[in-house]
């Protein structure tokens, strides 16, 4: 449910994928601009799992060729690229002799690039107005693949990081992008789950899953997104008391005002019928 939680499932997902495919496992690590960071303050910084507090880039992301992904970030609202979109990673865009170190490593090895690639290409879904597709089109002889391939540049982004009570502004390099298959709370809200899946309950003892309040609505809403209780398979489950104890006292209180104005709503409206003549059926 929270990013110090997926970082490790998806390193381990994607370490296993990249074996199942035979394709190289690329780490790619965030490059930063940052001139108040020792060595081990910028340790902690490559392994705050939250990107929301990294300007939407991961560290360290481990990524391969056949990687389902998801952007983190808004880049082209016009085409439709922008927070959330899926697309699979096609191929990277490295300097040369990265490429040549990439075309040796084995199927499944692990390739850490000296520098990061200028772009990953991607297959992005639903997506067929890539404006380069033309060109591609010569070497790709299927228009809808060649429509749907987009190259993301290397991105830039600033943000400030808090630690040990310092407030550093830092400039990082990388991408927007992180695994497809998992979602935090946030991320999942709004979100249908019809298939099967996987939901790590441990409890985030340094965020916001830190008192049982925030804890229990964290687990609502994972939990309410899936569409039948087989398809959960929930590790690290909290102790049955704490979802039998029900919603927080805020939300229970929340939910009898809003009775309250519904139905002072619906008398409002009841009058105004009449008073335009309007029969209402009777309840």
């Amino acid at each position: 449910m929270y990013w110090e939680t997926l970082a490790r499932w998806i390193t381990r997902r994607a370490r296993r994928d990249a074996r199942v495919l035979g394709v190289p496992l690329v780490f790619l690590q965030s490059a930063d601009e940052c001139q108040t960071l020792d060595t081990d303050k910028y340790a902690r910084l490559l392994n705050d799992a939250n990107i929301y507090n990294t300007g939407r880039i991961h560290g360290v992301l481990p990524a391969h060729v056949g990687m389902r992904v998801r952007f983190t970030g808004k880049f082209n609202g016009a085409y439709g690229l922008v927070q959330e979109q899926r697309a699979t990673i096609v191929d990277f865009v490295f300097q040369e002799e990265d490429a040549k170190r990439y075309k040796e490593t084995g199927p499944g090895e692990i390739f850490r690039p000296k520098k990061l690639p200028t772009g990953i290409w991607l297959q992005v879904d639903n997506f067929e107005d890539s404006p380069s597709w033309r060109s591609l089109n010569e070497f790709i002889p299927e228009e809808k693949v060649a429509r749907g391939l987009y190259c993301m540049p290397l991105m830039e982004a600033t943000f400030s990081w808090l630690v040990s009570s310092e407030t550093h502004s830092i400039r990082r390099f990388g991408f927007m992008l992180t695994h497809a298959h998992y979602l935090t709370t946030t991320a999942s809200q709004g979100q249908t789950l019809r298939k099967p899946v996987t939901i790590d309950c441990a409890r985030n003892e340094g965020g916001r899953g830190t008192t049982d309040d925030a804890w229990w609505l964290n687990l609502y809403v994972m939990f309410s997104r899936v569409t039948r209780m087989s398809h959960m398979l929930l590790l690290r489950p909290p102790p049955r008391t704490l979802l039998e104890r029900g919603p927080p006292a805020s939300v229970r209180k929340a939910l009898k005002r809003f009775e309250k104005t519904e139905r002072d709503t619906v008398a409002d409206a009841v009058l105004l019928a009449k008073r335009f003549g309007i029969s209402l059926p009777e309840e």
